[in-house]
């Protein structure tokens, strides 16, 4: 009569939910899915790498019984100096701890993109000419306020234009910058 022995081995399956998107300076949670698929129940090791961000720091040691799996969520920053656009890649690798070549390893992508200005720019006249028509070599003079309603500081090309081809000059005056203003 032969009998065989066999040992329960555990084994591992690390998968991430899917690619995220984020602005240079964002806080993001990544998903990852950790799965014993082996006989045996097992210790795991669990490390984090990423080619561009800094990651809030996780419980290194995961106790996973066979066929069992849990959720693992990384809190990474992006940095803010990043340059959209661009991917950052966020590794979880979890290691067997008493077999270092059983190991498995899933991969999620942070895709940076720019603010878009928003295009809710506002331009009011205030207390304009009698008489928007002018004779040669009259001055017409306008006060305007322009507002930008978006979420971001932007820039915007000012220009004046005869409705009838005339040659039309514009100077600017003194400006001002009222409420806040974005620092970055």
């Amino acid at each position: 009569m032969n009998v065989t022995v066999t040992h329960p081995v555990p084994a591992i399956a690390v998968s991430a939910q899917g690619a995220v998107t984020a602005y240079p300076g964002d806080k993001v949670t990544l998903v990852y899915n950790v799965t014993n698929t082996g006989t045996g129940p097992g210790t795991f090791m669990l490390k984090t790498h990423s080619n561009f961000a800094r990651i809030d720091p996780i419980n290194p040691v995961l106790d996973l019984g066979a066929g069992n799996s849990t959720v693992v969520k990384l809190s990474v920053q992006v940095d803010k100096t990043t340059k959209p656009p661009y991917s950052i890649d966020v590794g979880l690798k979890a290691v067997l701890s008493a077999d270092d070549t059983i190991y498995a390893e899933g991969v999620a992508t942070i895709n940076v993109v720019s603010r878009l200005p928003d295009p809710s720019l506002q331009i009011v006249t205030i207390d304009p000419p009698k008489d928007s028509k002018g004779k040669t070599g009259t001055t017409l003079s306008y006060v305007f306020k322009v507002r930008n309603g978006g979420t971001i500081l932007d820039t915007y090309d000012v220009s004046a234009t005869s409705m009838d081809g005339w040659v039309t000059t514009m100077t600017l005056g003194p400006s001002s910058v009222t409420g806040p203003v974005p620092i970055g």
